[in-house]
Parts: structure tokens; sequence; C-alpha cells
């Protein structure tokens, strides 16, 4: 169905005027879209791969003693760790000596170094390093891009797909089984340190919402666009005919009901539709 094919068939529900302006269509079709998507439960998937990984941690707690040093072989390109309180690391690469200070709370710390590199910690105050992690191997010489050892890793959902709004289901591997550990919060897919593979996740999509071109082909799941012009007409008339409004509503939650039992009977048979039979 085109926006030009939605815009006729809400005006043939009985409107006097054309809604040629668009003024009352384009906000009651984007209500409406997403309306439908929900109360339809439509649902995409997304393939995510998860290369093996080569960040190693080297310890995740270390207190530091008053006027003490110490010492760890960097054995890769690149390491971070989390420091709290106020002292000094050193780090030595060759040639190379170069000292930072800090005094933080939790801060974050991601450092370049060349395999072999001495990383020294030291001070005359107690403080706490955490997470030292180093990884062999680095995909980027952005600074920012350098992990920061977590138990978890995180991938956002929200950017990799701009249309998420929330998860249908468990994250699984290629084998089809949920992933041990692994879940979706606030938009996060959540997976243990380490895991490698292809990770598969369903989710509930939003709709994409028509710029008003006539030809321009609507994004409506597949056997409901009898739906949608009753949905939209209820919308179009909430304000000025409440009653109108109601009658276009029960309209569409009857064809809602309709849609939901044809589809749940395709699944149960094994024969898969999204429309009315």
């Amino acid at each position: 169905m085109t926006f030009g094919e939605l815009k006729r068939a809400v005006i043939h529900l009985g409107f006097e005027r054309g809604l040629e302006d668009d003024e009352y269509l384009m906000p009651a079709l984007s209500r409406a879209l997403y309306t439908l998507f929900n109360d339809i439960g439509v649902i995409a998937t997304g393939k995510i791969p998860r290369p093996k990984t080569d960040v190693e941690l080297i310890f995740d707690t270390m207190a530091h003693t008053p006027t003490s040093t110490e010492s760890f072989v960097i054995g890769g390109n690149a390491c971070s760790f989390t420091v709290s309180g106020e002292g000094s690391y050193t780090l030595n690469s060759g040639a190379t000596s170069r000292t930072y200070r800090f005094s933080a709370d939790m801060q974050p710390v991601r450092v370049f170094t060349i395999p072999g590199s001495i990383l020294s910690f030291e001070g005359s105050l107690s403080f706490t390093v955490f997470d030292l992690a180093v990884a062999k191997s680095t995909r980027s010489s952005l600074i920012t891009d350098i992990p920061i050892w977590s138990e978890l890793d995180r991938v956002n959902l929200g950017r990799r797909y701009p249309d998420f709004i929330a998860p249908d289901g468990e994250p699984t591997g290629a084998d089809g089984k949920p992933i041990a550990g692994a879940r979706v919060e606030n938009g996060v897919l959540l997976l243990p340190h380490g895991y490698c593979g292809q990770v598969f996740i369903s989710y509930r999509r939003a709709p994409t919402i028509p710029s008003g071109i006539e030809d321009e082909e609507l994004d409506i799941p597949k056997g409901a666009e009898e739906l949608l012009p009753l949905l939209v007409a209820a919308y179009v008339w909430l304000d000025d005919a409440p009653d109108k409004a109601q009658y276009y509503m029960s309209l569409y939650l009857d064809g809602v009901r309709a849609y939901k039992r044809v589809a749940t009977a395709s699944t149960a048979t094994g024969y898969v539709t999204n429309g009315w039979a």
C-alpha cells in the first residue's frame, strides 16, 4: 500500500474534507503505525558476529603499598586499568620511559604499548588498581577503542539497529540455543566476556515513518493493510468526532484480534502467514 492509496482509503471511510494538506493525516499515520506495530508485534532479527577476543586479565585488584613499586610486563600492544586514589604509573618501552600522575576515584586508563613494555605503579600514598588487562593486538589507532576489562561484553542494540524497540526472546547462538549468561538490559546486549561466534537477536522493531510522497510504499506488515486505514481514521477523528473515532477503533481492534488468530493458527500448523486467511 502506498501513501496515496492509504489517503484514498481513509477518505473513503466517510470524510467530507479531502485531507489534501495532510495536516491531520500525517500525525495520525505516524501514531497509527507505532500502535499497529506494537499491537501485532512486528519482529525483526539481527546477526551479530563476535570475533575471538585476545584480551587477557593480569589481575582484578591490586592494593598499592606506600613507597613500594609494583611492576608488570605488558605482552601486547595496549593495556587498560582503573585507578582509585593518588599515585603514578610509569610505562617503560625500550628507550622510552614516561610517568603519569593520577588523583581520581575509579578512573579508567587506556595506554598503547609495545610487547615487552614494563608498567610500574608507585606513590607515597595508598591507592588501588583494578582490572589490568592486556590486548595482544589492536584493530584501531584510537585510544578510546582500547577495551576496558569487564566480565560482560556490551553491544548497544539501539545504535546497531536504529529500529530496535525491545528484545523478543533470549539471545541465541548459531545452534539456536540460548547463550548462557547472555541477556538484554535497557537496549544493551550483555555477553559473557570472551564469547565468540554468531549471536542472533529477535526484537520488536519500529516502523519506518513515511515522508508523504504519493507513491511511497508504506511500512506495513503483510496482511495488515486493511487495519491501518481504520486506525488512522480513528486518530484523525479523535478530537472532532469522538463517537466516530471510537467506531473505527472498534473495527480496528476486531481486525487485530482476527489477525492474531490467523497468525497463531498458521504457526501451530506449520504454515506461516502474516495475513488474514
